[in-house]
């Protein structure tokens, strides 16, 4: 009897994968372009030893490398100018610019065999990426400093896709933009815009702007392993440094120390904000830096929860202070790290001085912005935070930057472990409120239930490892029935 052959659906490790170059560049006439790099098939830097590339029509060269997965764990590498046929140590071009890398992340991805790459001699690639759901007939747009983000004259439309969220395994529109850069020198501030093809009205996000430049490929890498390594002993670090450091040239979102600013004076070399931001946030391809962005700010816009809670966005100035004032807001609960507010270019010292000048209470309590492991490791200590203001103050505004992940997520721990009311319908009413709420159902849960713990009468260091799958069975409170009467 002839045995059947078994077929599987898994899919097996590919142990090579194969990149393909494209660079443009116009050479003399016996000269080439080489490929060289920190590893032996790039022959480690040693110009005589790099690949030639192939010439082709329109000044492309290109190549094809089969790289062993085994060997190594991130390729850095430049493309330089020798001649065709004799390479020499002598008459060489380097290209300008921080090496490009092959990354971690690329190699060790062992479902992906091919990559192909188009470079430009001298420049980098930015990718602008936006994650953010919007309606039909309304689409993001994105407006800069420079000519490739229209120059402040017109907004320039962003591609659509629908992806899964990193953090929650959830559907959403990412919003894209590619463009190149002198890889030497850029720096530029820029906006994203909501455009309605009805109406062709447009809204501007609010606040100062972002901003990019060229050092921050440098910081950026110059953290990035680091953070890998320890990422909560790295950002405790970096919070204690922001203690004492202090605003820097405000236009481009910087920020350094007095001992940095002279070494910048020295040395030339910029201090971005980007290299103290989670590692998703900014991440390479090939000579590409892409910039990963989540929240969507339009305005001082604030909700309601309950008779105690009002949830919105961090309020950027005196005005917005006014504002919360005239609500009978009396005490404010602030969730942002001084992270976000030197990124977002607030004057720290004015906020607090308007606080106090209305005869506002704020307490800020940091929690890194889209990091499920921080909120969990906080929540129980906010929840109890929040609960002492409303017992103070009766009315407690709550913010984080946009107001649509920390902020709501507080205000559903609040409401299923003081008020008792189940998880999911906790959920349900926050977001019937507040729109656009950034929920990951699997942190919500670990933090309930780390909650409740506490409430029983463990201390913080005696909490266990929750197993998201407890929740279900952790006791009465999530059986009640969700009495609505209590929140209105």
């Amino acid at each position: 009897m002839k045995k059947q052959s078994i077929s599987t659906t898994a899919t097996l490790p590919i142990p090579y994968f194969k990149v393909y170059f494209k660079i443009h560049y116009h050479t003399q006439p016996g000269r080439a372009i080489y490929i060289v790099g920190d590893c032996s098939i790039l022959g480690n830097w040693v110009p005589t030893k790099g690949l030639r590339l192939q010439w082709n029509e329109n000044d492309e060269w290109t190549i094809c490398i089969k790289i062993d997965r085994s060997k190594y764990s991130k390729i850095e590498y430049k493309f330089i100018v020798n001649n065709y046929d004799y390479p020499t140590m002598n008459d060489i071009l380097w290209e300008p610019g921080e090496n490009r890398v092959i990354t971690n992340h690329m190699i060790q991805n062992e479902t992906k065999s091919e990559y192909f790459n188009c470079e430009y001699w001298g420049y980098r690639t930015i990718k602008l990426k936006l994650n953010y759901n919007l309606p039909e007939k309304q689409r993001m747009m994105v407006i800069g400093s420079i000519e490739q983000l229209g120059q402040w004259i017109h907004p320039v439309l962003m591609k659509q896709q629908t992806k899964i969220d990193i953090l929650n395994g959830e559907s959403v529109q990412q919003w894209s933009i590619s463009f190149i850069v002198d890889s030497m020198n850029f720096s530029f501030r820029y906006f994203y815009v909501i455009r309605n093809d009805d109406t062709g009205s447009m809204i501007w996000e609010r606040g100062n702007g972002r901003f990019l430049k060229s050092s921050d490929l440098r910081s950026f890498r110059q953290v990035q392993d680091q953070y890998a390594k320890s990422p909560i002993k790295i950002k405790t670090q970096l919070l204690t440094a922001c203690q004492h450091l202090r605003h820097h040239n405000k236009k481009n979102g910087s920020f350094c120390s007095e001992k940095q600013q002279k070494s910048n004076k020295e040395t030339s070399m910029g201090y971005s904000f980007s290299d103290k931001e989670p590692s998703f946030f900014y991440y390479e391809s090939f000579g590409r830096l892409n910039k990963l962005d989540w929240n969507f700010v339009v305005q001082f816009s604030i909700t309601q929860i309950n008779e105690n809670i009002i949830i919105g966005p961090y309020p950027q100035n005196e005005q917005d202070i006014i504002n919360l004032s005239n609500y009978g807001i009396r005490a404010v609960l602030n969730l942002q790290t001084r992270l976000d507010v030197y990124h977002r270019g607030v004057d720290w010292d004015e906020i607090l001085a308007s606080y106090k000048k209305h005869n506002i209470y704020m307490k800020n309590f940091e929690i890194f912005d889209m990091d499920p492991q921080d909120f969990e490791k906080k929540i129980t200590k906010a929840v109890q935070i929040l609960k002492k203001l409303i017992n103070q103050y009766e009315f407690v505004y709550i913010h984080c930057t946009s107001g649509i992940g920390r902020a709501p997520s507080l205000a559903v721990i609040y409401l299923a472990s003081v008020l008792q009311i189940p998880l999911d319908q906790a959920i349900a009413f926050v977001k019937s409120k507040r729109e656009h709420f950034y929920i990951n159902l699997s942190m919500l849960k670990k933090a309930l239930q780390k909650t409740m713990i506490y409430n029983n009468g463990l201390g913080y260091d005696q909490i266990p490892e929750i197993n998201e799958f407890q929740i279900q069975s952790s006791g009465p409170m999530l059986i009640q029935q969700f009495d609505y009467n209590i929140l209105c």
